[in-house]
This record gives structure tokens, C-alpha cells and sequence, in this order.
């Protein structure tokens, strides 16, 4: 007995040491004398007019408008850079399982999603509500389909299966009013999401955003490992969330 608890304490120790040491090493290759992002080395020529470093673990991005980028991290923190003035400030910490978005007036709304547990196939098995980061509801939507958003907006919201083991299927919900009170929408099967891409050629890589319905160009040589990217609405900058952390915002090629 006693044998066993003290294998039992060796490897809880070695496994402690293990995660301490892989803390470390991230952190080396991570985090600057500092505290904030390293920069990504790359040739970004005269077109780089801004690198955001100092918010660690932007997993979003997002333009509210030509000025102001929305960034959210692991924690579902919301941020908002200024372009302008290169200042960022919190402006909320969304509940899990939301995602933000943009409306037609530019403004920042949120998607929140509750799974329920079903027993019948007709009983409801997703509500998704769709507000303003106030918390006041632009609409609600109630389906038997058990999925989640991965694109928010006032008008239409792509989603996905919720869990990995369902089906392969996906969804575009339609919103109809505005009013919550009636809650008109649509929803209905799709063959594929629309998709977001970007793809390197000798000069310059290509962006192409079909769920916004937006493309552009920017003149950079360098792969950027990029995470995630927007294209802002007049097509004049892209902001590109690289794997490293770093958000870098460009003058883009129309």
C-alpha cells in the first residue's frame, strides 16, 4: 500500500513539474520583458498602420467600423481598439456560449446560446438570443435543431452542429423583424458555410470574407500563420490575428 502511494505521489510531482516547464517555455516564446505579445517578425513594408500586443489572447476580430476594431479573448472579454487615438478599453465580458457581432447601424450585438437536453425530436433543443451588449433582446429563436452560431448578426446567423459526434449539417437563420414580441425567423439547411480565406502569392496575400461578402489584397511577402482576419466594411484595412498573439492592421489593395 504504502509502495503504491508513493508511485502515486512521484508521478502526481512529475506531472506537476511537466506543466510547470511547459508554462514556462510558453511564456518564453510568448511574452516580451514586458509582459506583452512579441511582435511577429515579418517584411510588412509601408502599409502596417498599427500592431496591437499589449491584450494577450485575442482569439476575435472584428470591425465595428472604419476606426474601431472589437477584439475578444479566451475569457470572452470585449474590447475595443481605436484606430484614431490606438487605445484600447474593455467595454464588457460576455457570458459563455456567445459570440459578438455588428448590426446595420455598427453596432456591437451579441449571440447567446442555451442547449437543452431532449427526449423527443420535436421538443426544443436551442435558444438563441440575440441582443445588445445592454442585454436588450433583438431576437429570439427557439429550433429543434441542436446547433450553435458561428456568425451573428441582426439579419442572418450561420451555425453549426453543438457537439462533434451529430450529424454534419448546416444552418442560415433568417431573422424577419425586429420585433422580439413576434419572433419571425427562418430557419433552414445549407450545403456548406460561406467560407473565409486567405490565400499567399509571390507579392501579396488575398483575402476573401464570403459571409460578409468582402475581399481585398494586402502587399506583404511573409506568411503570417494567421488565426483569424476582418476586412472592414469600405474595404481600406484589414486587421490579421496572427497564431502568435500579435493583431496587426493594414492599408489593404481594393
Amino acid at each position: 500500500m504504502k509502495k503504491k502511494l508513493a508511485l502515486i505521489i512521484i508521478s502526481l510531482l512529475l506531472l506537476i513539474f511537466l506543466l510547470l516547464g511547459s508554462l514556462l517555455i510558453y511564456k518564453a516564446m510568448h511574452i516580451s520583458p514586458k509582459g506583452t505579445v512579441e511582435t511577429t517578425q515579418v517584411d510588412t513594408g509601408q502599409n502596417l498602420l498599427a500592431t496591437i500586443t499589449d491584450i494577450e489572447r485575442i482569439e476575435t476580430v472584428l470591425w465595428q467600423n472604419d476606426s474601431g476594431l472589437i477584439m475578444v479573448d479566451h475569457e470572452n472579454n470585449v474590447y475595443l481598439y481605436n484606430l484614431s487615438s490606438h487605445n484600447s478599453r474593455q467595454l464588457a465580458r460576455l457570458p459563455t456560449d456567445t459570440i459578438v457581432g455588428i448590426n446595420n447601424n455598427e453596432e456591437i450585438i451579441k449571440c447567446q446560446t442555451e442547449i437543452f437536453e431532449i427526449s423527443e425530436p420535436d421538443e426544443i433543443a436551442t435558444k438563441i438570443t440575440v441582443s445588445d451588449l445592454s442585454d436588450n433582446i433583438i431576437a429570439e429563436i427557439e429550433t429543434t435543431e441542436t446547433i450553435t452560431p458561428v456568425n451573428c448578426s441582426d439579419e442572418t446567423i450561420f451555425a453549426t452542429p453543438a457537439y462533434y459526434f451529430l450529424e454534419e449539417e448546416f444552418f442560415q437563420i433568417n431573422i424577419l423583424t425586429s420585433n422580439k414580441e413576434d419572433k419571425l425567423f427562418s430557419i433552414s439547411p445549407i450545403e456548406q458555410l460561406p467560407g473565409r480565406y486567405h490565400e499567399i502569392t509571390e507579392d501579396k496575400i488575398h483575402f476573401l470574407d464570403n459571409i460578409n461578402a468582402l475581399s481585398t489584397n494586402v502587399a506583404l511577402k511573409d506568411d503570417l500563420f494567421i488565426l483569424d482576419f476582418s476586412i472592414s466594411q469600405s474595404l481600406e484595412k484589414i486587421a490579421i490575428l496572427t497564431v502568435a498573439g500579435d493583431i496587426l492592421i493594414f492599408a489593404s489593395e481594393k
